[in-house]
């Protein structure tokens, strides 16, 4: 193994400490924030490795979900796919700190409009693949919907990105990530 290959190996390794401590910071942060409004609110770093044993996915979830009693009176799964820029992206595909705070906001954006037109759940979200995904389980999908097609359109936004929307009354679809 060369030097630059080494000296890559510890560049790539102090960023995913740096990430990893950042995400734990922001899980810290989002669980004090709502503490005060919901004391049952535990949120969890999660992560996940390659077949190589590479960190490949990180994010964090409120793992108190996992037994959330009122799971069908939001029965649609609104996944958002925020695309990351490639250039900030490190050799995993995750991103770096610019990256990561940007796609941070733009998420926040996205998630308090939705909140203020639909009853939602804020299950989490998952940086894996050079995307930013973000859960939310609804009441109604209709207007989240509306929304982000009208906002998707916007030519001033900072991130491209999609969403789907599935019904999914057991909440399967985020099932793996409230291990």
């Amino acid at each position: 193994m060369g030097l630059c290959d080494e000296v890559c190996r510890e560049v790539i390794n102090s960023e995913i400490i740096m990430l990893r401590f950042i995400f734990i910071i922001m899980a810290l942060l989002n669980f004090l924030k709502i503490y005060g409004q919901d004391k049952k609110t535990v949120y969890s770093v999660i992560q996940a490795k390659d077949n190589k044993g590479e960190l490949a996915a990180l994010g964090n979830v409120d793992a108190s979900l996992k037994n959330y009693n009122d799971k069908k009176k939001y029965p649609w799964c609104l996944t958002i796919s925020i695309a990351l820029e490639e250039r900030n992206l490190n050799k995993n595909h995750l991103p770096n700190q610019q990256e990561s705070d940007i796609a941070n906001k733009f998420e926040d954006v996205l998630v308090e409009q939705i909140e203020k037109l639909v009853p939602a759940k804020y299950v989490g979200h998952l940086y894996n693949d050079g995307f930013l995904d973000v859960f939310i389980y609804l009441k109604d999908p209709e207007k989240a919907h509306n929304y982000l097609l009208t906002f998707a359109n916007k030519k001033d936004n900072i991130r491209e990105f999609s969403h789907k929307i599935e019904q999914d009354l057991n909440w399967e679809r985020v099932e793996p990530l409230l291990k």
